[in-house]
């Protein structure tokens, strides 16, 4: 018959479970014969075993911890001098970037400059532009006027030329005609009896 008691004579605290006393007896035989067999050290070898697994284990994780507090120093400097030398990086990027603006500024002063200075002489270099096509035409004009008179000269010189050769004509002898006496040999057959 099951018996429920609230509590067994060993101390086994049974609650609500449906445990017999021959079965708890049983279980308490058991328990003696285990713990008076000699093959009762095995558990305590292995109880040691892993309290030195878990020793090693802690040492191990010791270790680990250490290392990771060397890497992570390691690590913090080099961050610190990573972050330094952007902080310079950054200093030098905005001083560069001072100048190029200044020189943008300048170049944009100069650029204005330019402009005004070339609005200013454009204005003369047109007027001039005009005077010198003035200039070309007018002496395009003086060149023609000057081939025309040089022209007109040269027919005059040549009609007063040919005017006046024909005057000398009149005045000389034609080809062909006699020779005057005075020209002639005076008696040479006298001549050549008195020698």
């Amino acid at each position: 018959m099951a018996v429920n008691p609230p509590l067994h004579q060993n101390g086994y605290d049974l609650g609500s479970l449906d445990i017999s006393s021959s079965d708890l007896d049983l279980v308490d035989e058991v328990v003696i014969n285990q713990l008076n067999n000699p093959s009762s050290e095995e558990p305590a070898n292995e109880v040691t075993e892993l309290e030195r697994q878990l020793e090693t284990i802690l040492a191990t994780l010791e270790d680990i911890s250490h290392h990771q507090i060397e890497l992570g120093r390691e690590l913090g400097t080099e961050l610190d001098r990573m972050t330094r030398s952007i902080d310079s990086y950054v200093q030098m990027s905005r001083a560069l970037d001072r100048q190029l603006q200044l020189i943008y500024d300048q170049s944009a002063k100069h650029h204005r400059i330019m402009l005004r200075y070339i609005r200013e002489i454009n204005v003369p270099l047109k007027e001039r532009h005009g005077i010198f096509k003035k200039i070309i035409r007018g002496q395009r004009r003086t060149n023609l006027e000057l081939i025309f008179v040089g022209l007109i000269s040269s027919m005059i010189l040549i009609c007063g030329l040919s005017i006046l050769f024909e005057l000398k004509g009149d005045r000389q002898p034609q080809v062909g005609i006699a020779l005057p006496e005075v020209l002639a040999p005076p008696n040479v057959s006298g001549k050549l009896s008195n020698v």
